[in-house]
Order: C-alpha cells, then sequence, then structure tokens
C-alpha cells in the first residue's frame, strides 16, 4: 500500500501513517487522528492567502483582494453567493496539459 487510505499521505513503507492509521490492523488511533487533524487544520490556516485574520465585512475585504473599482458596493453584494462558472475546465490530466505545452510551442517556432 503506497497511499494511506484514512488521509492519502503517502506512506514511504511505514506501518502506522502520522494520522494514526495502522496497516496491519487497519484500524485508525482516534487519539493521534484527533491530533492530526488538528494540525492540519493549523497548516491550512497559516496558508490562506488573502486572508486576513481581523473582523472586517465582505465588502472591505473584497476591496483588498483587488477588485475592480469601479464596482460598487450594491453591485458586488449582488453577486454573493452565486455560482462562479470558468471558461476552461479545471481538471485537467496531464497528458492534457503535456498536448497544451505542445501546442504553445508549436505556435512558439511558427
Amino acid at each position: 500500500m503506497k497511499f494511506c487510505p484514512n488521509c492519502g499521505y503517502p506512506l514511504e513503507g511505514k506501518k502506522i501513517c502520522n494520522c494514526g492509521y495502522n496497516v496491519e490492523t487497519n484500524e485508525v488511533d482516534e487519539k493521534v487522528y484527533e491530533k492530526y487533524k488538528e494540525n492540519e487544520k493549523k497548516l491550512y490556516e497559516l496558508q490562506c492567502d488573502n486572508m486576513i485574520n481581523a473582523p472586517i465585512d465582505m465588502i472591505t475585504g473584497a476591496r483588498l483582494m483587488g477588485l475592480n473599482p469601479n464596482v460598487t458596493d450594491d453591485e458586488l453584494l449582488k453577486n454573493v453567493n452565486r455560482t462562479i462558472f470558468n471558461k476552461e475546465n479545471d481538471h485537467l490530466t496531464s497528458s492534457d496539459f503535456a498536448e497544451m505545452m505542445k501546442l504553445l510551442n508549436d505556435k512558439k517556432e511558427k
């Protein structure tokens, strides 16, 4: 088994994962798992880009993240919780990416 079925982390030959999963018994040590989840949450909170650790309203937060200054507060509030539609599919495989790079290189050579 290459990856932990509990958290997905590479096992690299370990019998017990950092999350508390035991490969031999297929059981999870709940105490270790709770500590693991706490640590992962702390790491996630440190990685949040454009996040401010102060209570601010949504409009101020949007403005701080580079919202177009021509957008009014009313327009911003109308768009809260609306679905964002991307123009391109975000689920690319490595072969898709390789093909895109090949096409890009072909364009550069012309």
